[in-house]
Parts: structure tokens; sequence; C-alpha cells
């Protein structure tokens, strides 16, 4: 009887014990939270509520209604795929996406070359390498309205700096429409951009030279490899993935792209340089017309949104 007590009794107290340190748990985990929620609150503010807006507003056909006793409101009629049937169907949406693939892949092709070359010669022993790398990094610490408002001067007819060199070349020499010419519009823009985000792809791939082991390198050089094999043996294979991360991020950063193009052209001359960003400002804030609007962001974010879920899961199996 008193080993049946005293069996019992320590059951208990094992339960008791096994609760306390359940509690104790719950407590530490409800304390987690607490302390994030503030920041969760925050982001689901930012982020989330603007997406679920948008949604909404790409299913209903909004007007915006005549202000009454100073308010401005909206009315809207559920007109499920409407929206997006009228997008897909705009032939200025068909243009905007042609000069936004074509706008990212030169920013990222252009940016991905130069910024491979800059990484090459800062990884090289040369002289005054600090001075060349604040040099370089210098347009990354650049607004990009600044960045686009300076280069609109640059490229300007009459008064431009590019134009003044070519004159005093060839004094001959008839002036570059830079930015008026259909064809060197989205050239210019996409120099520009590619001037600005350089940067980024050099810092990218500095890194990556410099985790390279410099013996495999030594070792190249003593079974006689040449300069040219050892960075397509050596060079290009350990950076294979640093290009890959490098460049999708670079797409997906440039194909929502805004700045540099409202600023430099707004889209023009025509539909040149119509981004779908400037094209989806415009129907929203010119035309007040929130449904396709809103329906062009959505068809955006989604078209993001597959390359972003390539790029975690190829950072998952990298890992």
């Amino acid at each position: 009887m008193d080993c049946t007590a005293v069996a019992f009794g320590s059951r208990l107290q094992e339960r008791s014990t096994s609760w306390q340190v359940a509690r104790r748990r719950l407590l530490s985990r409800l304390a987690e939270y607490a302390f994030i929620a503030p920041a969760l609150g925050l982001l689901a503010a930012i982020i989330l509520f603007p997406i679920l807006t948008a949604l909404y507003l790409s299913f209903h056909n909004v007007r915006l209604v005549p202000p009454a006793q100073a308010f401005m409101g909206f009315a809207t009629a559920f007109n499920r795929l409407e929206n997006y049937a009228e997008v897909l169907a705009n032939p200025d949406f068909l243009v905007a996406f042609g000069n936004t693939t074509a706008f990212t892949l030169v920013t990222v092709v252009g940016s991905l070359a130069l910024g491979l070359a800059f990484a090459l010669m800062l990884d090289s022993a040369i002289k005054g390498r600090s001075l060349w790398r604040i040099l370089m990094l210098t347009p990354w610490v650049v607004a990009p309205v600044v960045a686009g408002s300076t280069w609109r001067w640059m490229f300007e007819t009459r008064y431009g700096v590019f134009n003044a060199l070519i004159r005093t070349i060839i004094p001959s020499a008839p002036p570059v429409l830079w930015l008026a010419d259909p064809t060197m519009a989205l050239v210019s823009v996409s120099a520009t951009n590619v001037w600005l985000r350089t940067p980024f792809m050099m810092v990218m791939l500095l890194a990556g030279l410099q985790a390279i082991p410099p013996e495999e390198y030594e070792a190249a050089a003593v079974d006689g490899a040449s300069a040219w094999q050892r960075f397509r043996f050596i060079t290009i294979p350990h950076l294979s993935f640093v290009i890959l991360v490098a460049t999708l991020l670079e797409g997906i950063w440039t194909f929502k792209h805004f700045d540099i193009v409202q600023v430099m052209t707004g889209g023009g001359p025509g539909r040149a340089t119509e981004l779908l960003s400037t094209l989806i400002y415009k129907t929203s804030f010119e035309f007040f017309r929130f449904g396709p609007a809103a329906a062009m962001g959505m068809l955006v974010t989604a078209a993001l949104t597959v390359v972003a879920v390539c790029y975690v899961r190829l950072l998952r199996s990298r890992d």
C-alpha cells in the first residue's frame, strides 16, 4: 500500500514538473512573439495592407466620387476579371512590357560585364586600390532622382556634355537627339541605369573573387595555364553561383524600376521608354483608372514572385 502511494505521488510530481516546463516554454514563446509583434504589425501595415488593397482594386471598377463636403471618396463595383482582360488586350501594356524587358536585359548584362571587369581590377595588385574602390562605389550612394537629373542634363541636345564632346572631336557633326529619338532614348536611360547599378554587381563579384583560394591560381600558373585559361577554368566556375544570385536580384529590382525613366523621359518620346512602372503610375494618378492600374501591378507582382521563389529555392539548394 505504501509502495503504491509512493508511486502515485511520484507520478503526480512528474506530471506537475512536466506541466510547469510546458508552461514556461509557452510563456517564453508568447514573450518572443510579443517582442516581435510591433515589427510584424509595421510590416503588415507597410507591405501586406497595400498588396491586399491593390488585389481588391484589381477586381473592381473604381471611380472617383464627385466631392461632397470637401471629401473625395471612391465608388467601386465588382467586375471579376474585366480589368485583367482589358490590361492584357491593351497595346500600351504590351509595349511597356517589351520596353521593360529590354531595359532589364541591358541593365543586367551591362552592369554584370562592367562589374566583373572592375571587380577583377580591384582584386589585382593595383596602386591606389582604396581610392579606386571609393570612386567606383560613388554611383551607388547617389539618389536615383539626382542621377537621373544629372544624366538628363548631360544628354541635353544643345548644351549637354556628350554633344559638346562630339562637337569638339567633329565640329560639323549634327547634334545627337539622345532623349528625343525613340531608339536612342531607351539606350540612354538604360546606360544611365547601368552606371547606377554597376557598383552592386562589382561588390558581389569582388566578394566572390576574394573567396577563391589563391593556391588554385598558383597551381594553374605552375602547370603553364594562361591568364585566359585561369579565368575560364577557375574564376568563372567559382563565380557562377554569385553571378546567378546577383543576376536574379538585379533583374527583380530593375524590372520594377521607376525613378530614372520618370525623371529623364517620363516614358517618352511617345511610348519609347514607357516601362510597366511608369504606365501603372500614369494609369492610376493621371487617368485615375485605379482598377486597371491595380491589375497591372498584380501581374507584375505575380511575375516577380515567381522569380523570387526561384531565387529562394536556389539559395536553399546551395545551403
